[in-house]
């Protein structure tokens, strides 16, 4: 049961790391890019997003850790 979580919960931070990755290149790609108001305003709504799916990636990199340790010495 306990590897079966730790593989899960890995899988979603992946899925938050290739999302932040995403996300934050798509933005500034935007920003790179010619300039234009719908791209300012599209870079500008991802920027937040990039900044939650940090915070939401660091959380769950936390929980991990906590199963781990909360769980060092117990059989796998």
């Amino acid at each position: 049961m306990l590897v079966e979580r730790l593989k899960f919960e890995t899988e979603v931070l992946k899925l938050l790391v290739l999302l932040g990755v995403a996300i934050g290149g798509g933005s500034l790609g935007l920003l790179l890019g010619e300039s234009s108001y719908m791209k300012i305003i599209l870079a500008g709504a991802g920027v937040p997003v990039t900044l939650v799916i940090i915070g939401v990636t660091w959380l769950q990199y936390v929980r991990i850790r906590s199963i781990i340790d909360s769980n060092k010495g117990a059989d796998v």
